[in-house]
């Protein structure tokens, strides 16, 4: 075998595994649209780059057939390859989106929380596997608290929307459709097409802001029960 059939075969399977850990991640992690609001894009090109690019490389470098060395050689590669893997795809675990909080006027997409047991409803208290749970963030009656939190939200701490112990079963206060088609021409076109997917009268859909990491985007909902209904990557200001 010349070292080029050895990279190509390493190549090939290297590409097998992204494929199937950009399935999993699409499904479940990070379902479409968060996948590019959450910056996980960016992320997962790093990681399929170095995972992909750099093992058969490698290979590509060290084969040589007869070598002594070329299962040690190689067991190596494997084994970098595979611990390169496993902590971008811990990385990319920890930035998954998990809950979705709508506050005041709009949603905010938020990852795992340390705080997460301390959430009032128990529900609340586990993290996601597919995708984000659509909750809603009450402010506290308590002054001080108030201020505390407005203070920590200031100073680059944590704002309501990451502390799970103001969570609350979403109510929803969309805002009027009409806002985001005068937006922009751009708005207007995807979101129109977006209302024919869901095969619903425009007057029964409402908007609430949506903001992400990455870039943020206007979520549709059903105006009479607050259903969320879809995202659309479109400016919601």
């Amino acid at each position: 075998m010349s070292r080029w059939t050895a990279s190509g075969i390493h190549l090939l399977i290297s590409v097998g595994i992204a494929l199937l850990f950009i399935t999993i991640m699409l499904m479940f992690w990070y379902p479409q649209p968060y996948f590019r609001a959450s910056g996980a894009d960016r992320l997962l090109t790093i990681l399929i780059g170095v995972d992909v690019v750099l093992g058969p490389l490698l290979t590509l470098i060290v084969f040589k057939a007869g070598k002594k060395t070329l299962k040690f050689d190689l067991s190596v590669i494997v084994f970098l390859q595979i611990s390169a893997l496993l902590y971008g795809a811990s990385v990319v675990w920890e930035a998954r989106p998990v809950f979705m909080v709508f506050v005041v006027d709009r949603f905010e997409l938020v990852a795992a929380d340390e705080e997460l047991a301390e959430a009032q409803f128990p529900r609340f208290r586990s993290l996601s596997w597919t995708g984000p749970v659509i909750v809603a963030a009450e402010h506290p009656t308590d002054p001080q608290e108030r201020q505390k939190i407005m203070f920590s939200a200031i100073t680059g701490g944590k704002d309501l929307d990451r502390i799970p112990r103001y969570y609350v079963p979403f109510e929803e206060r969309a805002k009027p459709l009409e806002k985001l088609l005068t937006l922009s021409e751009s708005n207007k076109a995807l979101v129109e097409k977006e209302i024919a997917k869901l095969k619903r009268d425009a007057e029964q859909v409402g908007y609430v802001p949506l903001v992400a990491r990455k870039f943020d985007m206007a979520m549709l909902v059903d105006k009479q029960s607050g259903e969320p209904l879809t995202a659309v990557p479109v400016n919601p200001w």
